[in-house]
């Protein structure tokens, strides 16, 4: 599952450049710029319309700006609008064909319609156009294979790469590499791995609690970071059922698919 914020393209967006000799455009960019730090205000307190309303007025204002475009992808994918998505970031591959953003975000659009080769597709596309010493790009193409149940030893060879190339554990990578060992019949690999993912994952969200605490949150804001890493550990545990369910340890499966499910594992609403 891809997890996603707004945060980083409004830190960039300082970046946009706009022409001193034209006061309109310069206008046109602020305005722009304002519906974007809306749009994230929105997002924050998990308003998935106010931050699309917002993102709709800054591609009225400046419909070549490939940030509006990435950010409004991942509030329609969110929202569940897939066609809506898919043409966000279809332009946003137009606007900047170099920028990993744009096939990232279409390859987890073709996740959503069962499209699994073409992901994986966007996802090699994505890791060609970043640095060779990231992780993640291929951690996102491990679990692409995974999802789409082929490719299965390439899928741990790239998570395996991703882990060696990262210094932190992340439950993310023990978690795809539990799941492709499941599917590869490694049960007690699987199980292993999983164990580890569901430890990082509740640590993780033990210190977001806490710097949740010190950064005084809203109840809103709070409850939408609280919802992503719930929905991110009952991934993990359906997975982890499913490596119980394996090897026969049948109470031990029940619980992990019932809680996985209790947190938000939906893969008709994206959460898989």
């Amino acid at each position: 599952m891809l997890l996603w914020s707004l945060l980083a393209a409004i830190a960039v967006v300082a970046m946009i450049a706009v022409p001193a000799f034209s006061l309109f455009g310069g206008l046109r960019q602020f305005s722009s710029f304002r519906a974007i730090t809306k749009a994230d205000d929105c997002l924050r307190a998990d308003d998935l319309q106010g931050a699309l309303e917002a993102l709709d007025r800054a591609a009225e204002k400046t419909p070549d700006n490939p940030l509006v475009f990435e950010n409004r992808g991942q509030v329609r994918l969110e929202l569940g609008d897939l066609v809506g998505a898919m043409a966000d970031f279809n332009r946003l591959i137009e606007l900047n064909p170099a920028y990993s953003g744009g096939y990232t975000g279409r390859a987890a659009v073709y996740q959503r319609l069962d499209r699994h080769r073409e992901a994986i597709d966007d996802f090699t596309k994505a890791i060609e156009l970043r640095p060779e010493w990231e992780p993640s790009p291929r951690n996102n193409r491990a679990y692409a294979r995974a999802l789409g149940k082929r490719e299965l030893d390439q899928g741990l060879s790239d998570v395996e790469e991703a882990i060696r190339l990262d210094d932190k554990d992340e439950a993310a990578y023990y978690d795809t590499r539990g799941y492709l060992h499941e599917l590869l019949g490694e049960h007690e690999a699987a199980l292993a791995d999983l164990d580890r993912a569901v430890e990082l994952a509740e640590r993780d969200h033990r210190a977001l609690e806490k710097s949740a605490d010190e950064a005084k949150l809203t109840p809103k804001q709070r409850a939408r970071m609280d919802r992503l890493m719930n929905e991110e550990l009952g991934v993990i545990l359906h997975h982890r059922g499913l490596a119980h369910q394996a090897l026969g340890h049948g109470e031990l499966a029940k619980q992990d698919l019932s809680r996985g499910d209790q947190l938000g594992y939906s893969p008709k609403d994206g959460v898989f």
